[in-house]
């Protein structure tokens, strides 16, 4: 309902099936392989319950998919081990893109078609000696007709999904561990994204080129640091950066600042605290998040009226107890 008058009336249900077959084998003590092969198949019907203008607009649109995996593990030492993958994906449009139709008031929006995508990913993870381990990733991910956003000037209250492009993504994923002693640890997490897209349609007769995905930071670090002060008492601290971000696929940045994010970094902190009562045992924890009230956005959605920000909590603080039986 845009005014006083009543345009859609309807009602959607969603069933869905999957059936996969997993296999793995053990070649050796060091080498292993892994596959699956997936079959889903998604229903969505809709009941037109209005029937505006004598149109029935009911229907069914269904999406089914063979997907798969494939894995292949080496490790040559309790210390040290290598492993590959290579998978395929598959993304039906959500009830969301499916029932916000541009085409009629009612009904399903017929000309979406699911995404698809195809990626490999490399690692390697183990340990020096008893104080440090690693885990190290390098992945690569292409995808086909991905989603995307818009809106059109003679129904502005709605927003509208279609098939906008095809995309190329890669990065890495470090972690690191670090336990000098029994009561102290470090830890630390970096993740570099580089998701961009191939072609994008804007949905506004505009086509682009090798512009970033939006809403996804190139750069995210994690720390961390924990320390026993004695068998019942412990208390840890942590840094999260995260850089910024494009606000929508056509990477533009108005005069105002408008069409991208800025970096930030929040300071994390915990306590907890572990005794008995009466035989039972119990943890009390104490943590906050941003304790120093950064202003950043928690996410962002490309949005043509400019509510695109959506701002994120200041301090965060909780406290927990745990008891045990």
């Amino acid at each position: 309902m845009e005014g006083p008058e009543l345009l859609a009336d309807q009602e959607m249900t969603q069933q869905s099936v999957g059936l996969f077959l997993l296999e793995r084998l053990e070649l050796s003590p060091q080498w292993g392989v892994s596959g699956v092969i997936r079959f889903d198949r998604i229903i969505n019907k809709l009941q037109d319950q209005l029937q505006l203008g004598g149109q029935d607009l009911s229907g069914e649109v269904a999406y089914q998919k063979v997907t798969g995996r494939l894995d292949l593990t080496w490790n040559p030492s309790h210390y040290f081990g290598l492993y590959a993958s290579w998978g395929t994906g598959f993304l039906p449009p959500g009830t969301e893109e499916l029932v916000n139709n541009p085409y009629a008031y009612g009904g399903y929006n017929t000309h979406l078609v699911p995404a698809t995508s195809s990626g490999e990913e490399i690692g390697a993870r183990g340990s020096l000696g008893t104080t440090l381990s690693y885990d190290l990733a390098l992945f690569h991910i292409d995808t086909k007709n991905d989603f995307g956003r818009y809106r059109i000037p003679t129904r502005p209250l709605e927003t509208f999904y279609g098939n906008i492009g095809s995309t190329r993504k890669y990065g890495l994923e470090t972690s690191l561990a670090w336990y000098p002693s029994e009561t102290f640890s470090l830890h630390l997490a970096y993740t570099y994204y580089h998701f961009k897209y191939k072609t994008v349609d804007t949905l506004s007769g505009e086509t682009l080129h090798n512009t970033w995905v939006p809403n996804i930071p190139q750069h995210q670090l994690y720390t961390e640091v924990e320390y026993q002060v004695n068998p019942n008492f412990r208390v840890g601290a942590a840094l999260e950066h995260v850089s910024s971000w494009y606000i929508d696929s056509t990477n533009r940045i108005l005069e105002n600042g408008y069409g991208k994010t800025d970096p930030y970094t929040l300071v994390l902190v915990r306590a907890a605290y572990k005794f008995e009562f009466h035989g039972t045992p119990l943890e009390i924890r104490l943590s906050g998040r941003n304790i120093f009230n950064v202003l950043y956005y928690g996410f962002t959605e490309p949005d043509p009226d400019g509510n695109s920000y959506q701002p994120a909590p200041p301090a965060e603080w909780s406290l927990g107890i745990r008891l045990g039986f």
